[in-house]
């Protein structure tokens, strides 16, 4: 099952405002990673999202 989250909202001046859990994720990207491990649920759905929108594999 796939939960997707809605894209960052553009904001008054026409960018999109990031989330935490993008930023890390866009972090992890530009430092070369491709997976990320862990236990997905409650709190980290959002993160888990932001690393399918950046490209990085998020593994059980």
């Amino acid at each position: 099952m796939t939960i997707q989250t809605p894209p960052p909202a553009p904001t008054a001046a026409g960018t999109a405002r990031l989330t935490g859990a993008d930023i890390i994720a866009a972090r992890l990207a530009a430092a070369g990673a491709t997976h990320a491990f862990g236990i997905p649920g409650g709190e980290v759905l959002a993160l888990v999202d932001a690393l399918g929108r950046a490209g990085i594999r998020f593994e059980l």
